[in-house]
């Protein structure tokens, strides 16, 4: 049926909704059709990695690798999961197995894992046959906790962020003045520029607009670490700054393995042979142990405006356009390039004492940025059901919406146009891709 009919080729007869309806049935059919191809393409190497439960992480990214499994593979959306990437998680037959298993799709909830053992403690590990939870000889549980976990992040404008000079050792920071510093650091600045400035100037000291003009080469501070974590900011220099502010959406691979050893209350000891009595010797039942890792997999950039008039909310238009969105780009093959190097080997930052941030040097798969708007994506979608899902997944109503989305999280320092990039820098000493995955610590 040709476009004129206003219903995109559906029969003339269908209601929007009906024809909405329809198109899903075709997407699925031809997407069924592709995703059941990659899962019997993989499903061999997987059976085999994980049939003497000794699988690896290695085993796993090789997988991947392989075939190109991940976030931005098309079969890893909706209700697909054959294009998922695999994860290691331990536990299944005995305390100390482990198996590849593939991490859900975006928006989609996490997978969950728990398995209880017989164990005792022996050359650093556990080793013990799986049991029933509640079995008498059980002394033992690990639980896996895994997804593409997304979440939302607003961020200010690197160039406006504001920033401090770190307190002279020894002074007490609480005695810091709770003012709004930006105007008097562009008064200084702009004195010095004019050759204002009170005092003698050292030559080879650099100006004050040339030491503040590239954020991403000098040291700064937010200054949200002032006085009782207050930004300093009057309320009025707050409302401007929200013209500088803009919105991520996250995709995150998210891990927790929480580890338990059982203890015997009364007699206040561990009842795994080989281990200490640390934590048991009060009246706890359990002691367990949290480890998260976490690795940032995609930032995806807001273009539009934010907010839902009807949960009562303003619309704002988000500070990041289309000049700072490389469409098309890979980022390791360019000059502008966030990285110096073509290195892939992982950088750790550890967010707590219990949570790890992996992020990759370069982007690990050869996957371009894209531009998209929102609503395109979900035109096979009863109109009320695509408003759902920008309200709940974007905090919107704005119809026209885009993404500009970055694979493995990776911006370029530099804008094509040879600017910084003013929304490389999370802070002072932080990329974007170093930071924005770590609230997840605290949420997942």
């Amino acid at each position: 049926m040709p476009h004129g009919t206003g219903l995109g080729g559906c029969d003339p007869g269908f209601t929007p909704a009906q024809c909405s309806l329809y198109k899903l049935g075709i997407r699925a059919i031809k997407q069924e059709e592709t995703c059941h191809k990659l899962s019997f393409a993989w499903e061999k190497d997987v059976r085999r990695i994980n049939r003497e439960q000794r699988a690896t992480s290695k085993d796993c990214a090789e997988i991947n690798d392989r075939y190109s499994l991940g976030i931005m593979n098309q079969c890893c959306v909706d209700i697909w999961m054959q294009g998922c990437a695999f994860t290691l998680v331990r536990g299944g037959g005995n305390a100390n197995s482990s198996a590849c298993l593939q991490t859900p799709p975006p928006f989609q909830n996490s997978n969950t894992a728990c398995h209880y053992a017989s164990a005792r403690f022996e050359d650093g590990t556990y080793v013990g046959k799986e049991t029933v939870q509640n079995l008498e000889q059980t002394n033992f549980l690990r639980c896996t906790k895994w997804a593409s976990a997304h979440h939302l992040s607003t961020v200010l404008n690197s160039r406006e962020i504001g920033f401090q000079l770190p307190m002279p050792s020894g002074e007490d920071s609480s005695e810091e003045m709770d003012v709004d510093p930006l105007p008097a650091m562009k008064a200084k600045a702009a004195m010095t520029k004019t050759g204002e400035a009170p005092g003698e100037v050292d030559p080879l000291q650099p100006k004050e607009e040339e030491r503040f003009s590239d954020l991403g080469e000098s040291s700064f501070y937010d200054v949200s670490n002032g006085k009782n974590g207050r930004s300093g900011l009057s309320s009025s220099k707050q409302a401007k700054f929200k013209h500088f502010e803009t919105t991520l959406s996250v995709i995150t691979e998210a891990k927790k393995e929480v580890t338990c050893k059982f203890c015997a209350p009364k007699l206040r000891r561990s009842l795994i042979v080989g281990t200490t009595n640390d934590g048991c010797d009060g009246d706890a039942s359990r002691v367990c142990e949290v480890k998260k890792t976490l690795r940032c997999e995609r930032i995806c950039f807001l273009i539009g405006h934010r907010g839902r008039l009807s949960k009562g909310e303003s619309h704002w238009k988000q500070a990041f356009t289309k000049r700072h969105c490389p469409v098309g780009k890979i980022m390791r093959h360019h000059s502008f390039n966030s990285s110096d190097s073509s290195s892939t080997e992982d950088a750790v930052v550890n967010i707590t004492d219990s949570a790890s941030l992996f992020t990759k040097q370069d982007v690990p798969v050869k996957a371009p940025v894209t531009l998209q708007k929102v609503s395109e994506s979900m035109d096979h979608l009863p109109p009320a059901v695509q408003m759902r899902v920008m309200s709940d997944n974007y905090g919107t109503d704005d119809k026209g919406l885009s993404l500009c989305c970055f694979p493995g999280c990776v911006l370029p320092k530099r804008l094509e146009d040879g600017t910084d990039n003013p929304w490389y820098w999370y802070d002072g000493t932080r990329t974007m891709q170093e930071a924005v995955s770590a609230e997840m610590a605290h949420l997942f």
